[in-house]
């Protein structure tokens, strides 16, 4: 009597098994739409959080910006009045080897629009730190020779009372081929280099954000997903 016992138990507890492991497909179909909303809004969010991450890397590191100048040596460049008002300026870039240092001394002149004379002795047109002791990028290699960081043209005072920046062509001569990019036209390389270090950390606060959202979103959604697993087994 109790062999047989213990063998009709066991066989109610197979069927048992089986219908469950049967009915988990429905089951889980059962209780997935609203899990797998939050999980395709996790998957989304992970996306977009690597795009935000990658975005801003691949932009400065190894896409080519657009140049205002390239490989120049007598030019103009025009500061409009959008760009005073943003503070932005041009970034000048010269080429270079390896075994020289970037921030060596160049021979370049500048002069700038207007009464040339309020420039007075104390105006420096190109601030080389600290742009020119940033490292070379992969796209700045594709030039041959290699380009190099320079500087950024610093705009003169509009009068010796207002320090506004001086609208208008600034008319530049160099001993060497130069390049210039417009800040404005190229929002990662304003305020270069500290600017596009703030740049880059906003960047990767949101994409932080976004892919702790992301990872929190598909654990709520595998949570949800085997907490109702378990709730529609308890019903046999």
């Amino acid at each position: 009597w109790h062999l047989g016992s213990s063998v009709t138990e066991r066989a109610a507890l197979d069927s048992l098994g089986k219908t469950r492991f049967a009915d988990l497909p429905a089951t889980m179909a059962r209780c997935g739409a609203c899990s797998k909303v939050i999980a395709c809004v996790g998957c989304l969010s992970l996306i977009g959080a690597i795009v935000i991450f990658a975005w801003p890397i691949y932009s400065l590191g190894f896409q080519t910006p657009t140049f205002a100048v390239e490989g120049g040596t007598v030019f103009k460049l025009d500061l409009t009045q959008h760009m005073s008002e943003k503070n932005c300026s041009f970034l000048l870039l010269r080429t270079g080897t390896r075994d020289e240092d970037p921030c060596r001394s160049a021979n370049v002149s500048v002069t700038p629009p207007g009464i040339a004379g309020l420039s007075g002795l104390e105006w420096t047109s190109i601030d080389k730190l600290p742009a020119c002791q940033v490292d070379v990028m992969f796209w700045m290699e594709q030039f041959h020779p290699r380009l190099e960081f320079l500087g950024t043209l610093v705009p003169i005072s509009t009068t010796y009372t207002d320090d506004a920046p001086r609208v208008g062509e600034y008319h530049v001569q160099s001993e060497e081929p130069l390049w210039a990019l417009n800040q404005c036209d190229n929002p990662l390389y304003a305020y270069f280099p500290l600017g596009a270090g703030g740049a880059l950390l906003i960047f990767f606060v949101v994409a932080a954000i976004l892919g702790t959202a992301a990872v929190l979103a598909c654990c709520c959604a595998l949570l949800m997903c085997c907490c109702c697993g378990q709730s529609e087994g308890y019903k046999y």
